[in-house]
């Protein structure tokens, strides 16, 4: 009988482990199938990386007279320093030609051009709002409703940005809470969602930490609070215009989306958003006689 009992235990225990190791392995599973906002911050880092490549070496050439030229020029400079990232062959290409495409948000124009209501004349026909991007991104699927709602939230505060309406505390609790919901989401790496608001959440934190590690560039001072210089919300619009607008251009050519493309749409749309707008670069911009 003692026997048979001690046959009994032995039995549970290993029951229990079984069942303990398969619980954990199905949970080990289920966070590799997850997609990891880390992988979005390094794009971030990357972004930071162009901007101080920017504040440190740029220097302005006063021989180049128009805006175009100005703007070629600039991205001129961002390849060349592509040129010596840590990247593939094949990346270094891919986002030398989404710098190619998003050179022109150099010009800080274009980038309040992008915030205008759907239906409201611009000054750049070519160009579509942001709010009609988004909507299209919608409809074929490449966002889902919290997407929706968070990018339009950065819509929003990019507008009261530019107005010198929004303090940096406001909106770096904005962006963590929306990281913070992303990661409750927990979106799946073969999700149809996701990945256009990780691009434009963690490049806008990341733009917002560089901001905070280069005082030199200043702060803002507006009605009493500290606000955001406007190449963070320049930084913030470029990346949902270079996400969103590349994941439309993939799904309608391809019926799917190449996200590793996305990312770095994302990220060349912010790198010309805000250099139109930081420190000498921006001044040099807009000095154009």
């Amino acid at each position: 009988m003692k026997r048979f009992n001690f046959v009994i235990v032995v039995l549970a225990i290993l029951m229990f482990v079984f069942l303990l190791s398969c619980s954990k392995g199905r949970e080990y599973e289920s966070q590799v199938d997850l997609l990891s906002f880390q992988s979005f911050e390094k794009i971030g880092k990357l972004h930071n990386d162009f901007m101080t490549n920017v504040q440190n070496n740029f220097k302005v050439r006063e021989s180049v007279k128009s805006l175009n030229a100005r703007i070629d020029y600039v991205n001129s400079y961002h390849l060349n320093y592509l040129e010596n990232c840590s990247l593939s062959q094949f990346e270094k290409e891919t986002l030398g030609q989404e710098l190619e495409r998003a050179k022109n948000l150099t010009d800080v124009e274009n980038i309040k051009q992008l915030l205008t209501i759907k239906n409201e004349a611009r000054k750049d026909a070519n160009l579509e709002s942001l709010c009609s991007i988004l909507d299209k991104a919608l409809d074929c699927k490449c966002i889902d409703e919290f997407e929706y709602t968070a990018l339009t939230r950065i819509m929003d505060l990019a507008k009261l940005s530019f107005d010198g309406l929004v303090s940096q505390h406001e909106l770096m609790s904005s962006l963590e809470k929306m990281k913070k919901d992303w990661i409750s989401n927990k979106y799946k790496i073969d999700s149809k969602a996701g990945y256009i608001s990780g691009y434009a959440i963690a490049i806008s934190l990341a733009s917002m930490n560089w901001w905070e590690e280069n005082a030199e560039a200043g702060t803002v001072e507006s009605k009493g609070i500290n606000v955001i210089p406007v190449w963070v919300a320049a930084d913030a619009v470029g990346a949902v215009w270079g996400a969103a607008s590349g994941a439309i251009g993939s799904y309608v050519i391809n019926d799917e989306v190449n996200w590793e493309s996305v990312g770095w749409g994302a990220l060349s749309g912010a790198v010309a958003g805000s250099t139109g707008v930081v420190g000498k670069v921006g001044k040099w911009l807009s000095n154009i006689l």
